[in-house]
């Protein structure tokens, strides 16, 4: 399980990465991506995913997750649906 705490991001009580406006960075400090409106691109500004009708769909269309089954994998306080989602897909289950 993934949880946001503040614009820190942890998994299993460790810190992974952190949130810097649109931006997910790894803990090294490394970009792994961004979201921007309902779309989620990784570093190489390739659009991996995006969010339609309560669900987070891959780019690939190969797979979809519930946006709410996906809040209980990916918790925080004040965090955007598209945020939670930019999460999960670029850290991984």
């Amino acid at each position: 399980m993934i949880k946001i705490i503040n614009n820190d991001i942890f998994r299993n009580g460790e810190k992974i990465g952190y949130i810097k406006g649109n931006d997910i960075i790894e803990l090294n400090g490394k970009k792994l991506g961004y979201f921007a409106g309902d779309d989620i691109y990784d570093y190489y500004r390739k659009k991996i995913g995006y969010l339609e009708n309560g669900y987070i769909k891959y780019q690939n269309g190969d797979r979809k997750i519930s946006v709410l089954e996906n809040k209980s994998r990916v918790s925080g306080e004040s965090v955007s649906d598209v945020c939670r989602a930019a999460i999960r897909l670029l850290f991984g289950d």
